[in-house]
């Protein structure tokens, strides 16, 4: 997770398997979580890129400091 006071940027990968066909799919993503002044989520952009995600949240690309 990298905070970004407004916006929290989260790294996230995701994986399923289908039930009948044992079929298992995976990728990676990086998710924007927007937040207002009562720090209710009032959006929430998805993106393949970690890059792209930060520059949406209007975050610097370079590496942040990961929360744990």
């Amino acid at each position: 997770m990298i905070d970004g006071g407004e916006h929290v940027v989260v790294i996230a990968h995701r994986w399923g398997r289908n039930e009948i066909t044992g079929l298992q799919i995976s990728d990676k993503v990086a998710q924007v979580f927007s937040f207002d002044d009562d720090d209710k989520c009032v959006r929430v952009q998805e993106f393949h890129d970690r890059g792209t995600a930060l520059k949406a949240a209007g975050l610097d690309t370079r590496p942040a400091r990961l929360s744990s």
